[in-house]
């Protein structure tokens, strides 16, 4: 029998993970310990995530074809609680349409490899999501992200419309508990439109804040080997 998955969003008063004895060096794996309190006391982080990720997550999936959400005839410009919040949206939403012109097709083929049935597919997204940040951090990778759950969501959507909310969900707690350290090192969520300018979105542009190299790039390699870790473990 298939088990419905519930989404699962995160609030002020959802449960603080075990802490964890803080490293002396940080690494994406220790945001959910020694940081998931603070992280989930900061709600104004939290409001601020759900509300342009959701947005970005049903307006790219409009573009692949699935009308959700309210989203189902062209293009509406959602409505933002402020002028930053729109910018951010818009410059996310750039980066993940270059992000999947370019890297699509090579993804797409890779998730239909996954086991993304409905008993196994908060495993498979979960781990998948782990396995992206396993050795580092970045914007290209977050973008890389976004565009993943969305392609995800997509396959998932042709035989069960439900779940799409629980990738949505997924998503959100995610990038709260585990990249909210990095995010906010980065001066937060406001500081993507400067990261994302037209002028730095090029598959050959080098953005020496992420590291050196083609974010793009980099963001392509980590959702390859992330996709070959879960299709491997399944």
């Amino acid at each position: 029998m298939a088990v419905a998955l519930q989404p699962r969003h995160l609030t002020s008063t959802s449960p603080v993970p075990e802490r964890r004895k803080k490293d002396a060096k940080w690494t994406p794996s220790s945001t959910q310990g020694a940081h998931a309190s603070n992280i989930l006391a900061n709600t104004d982080f939290v409001h601020q995530t759900k509300e342009i990720i959701h947005e970005v997550f049903y307006a790219l999936l409009l573009e692949q074809g699935v009308k959700l959400n309210g989203y189902t005839t062209g293009h509406v410009e959602p409505i933002f609680s402020s002028e930053t919040n729109r910018k951010v949206y818009n410059s996310l939403m750039g980066a993940c349409r270059q992000f999947l012109r370019l890297h699509s097709d090579q993804i797409r083929r890779d998730v239909e490899k996954l086991d993304i049935s409905e008993t196994t597919l908060c495993i498979t997204f979960h781990s998948t999501m782990h396995s992206i940040f396993s050795d580092c951090v970045n914007w290209g990778r977050i973008i890389a992200l976004i565009s993943f759950a969305v392609l995800v969501a997509y396959k998932a959507h042709k035989t069960s419309r439900h779940v799409v909310e629980s990738i949505e969900g997924w998503l959100i707690t995610f990038i709260c508990q585990n990249l909210s350290q990095f995010i906010m090192k980065q001066k937060g969520w406001a500081s993507v439109p400067d990261r994302f300018s037209s002028d730095k979105i090029g598959g050959d542009t080098v953005d020496a804040k992420n590291g050196g190299g083609s974010w793009l790039a980099l963001a392509a390699v980590g959702v390859g080997a992330a996709l070959v870790t879960a299709f491997l473990s399944r």
